[in-house]
């Protein structure tokens, strides 16, 4: 019994995992389509660069920490 709790344990962690990759490639995405308005509207996309930037560094974190722990 301690092996199956232990493995949905593990599943539902990957779920979690998996989730948050698709909520940063969605932030992520959002992003690029704003700086793309922006520039399309011949508008500074200064501060949108900045949280693309911000985003990207976020999700190369997690990813080492999700590598790092498996």
């Amino acid at each position: 019994m301690a092996a199956h709790g232990q493995s949905s344990d593990t599943q539902k962690k990957v779920v979690v995992v998996a989730e948050g990759i698709d909520k940063f490639k969605a932030i992520h995405a959002g992003r690029v389509q704003l700086q793309e308005q922006a520039a399309a509207r011949g508008r500074g996309a200064g501060k949108i660069e900045k949280v693309i930037a911000c985003v990207q560094e976020m999700r190369e974190k997690i990813g080492a920490l999700i590598l790092g722990a498996m």
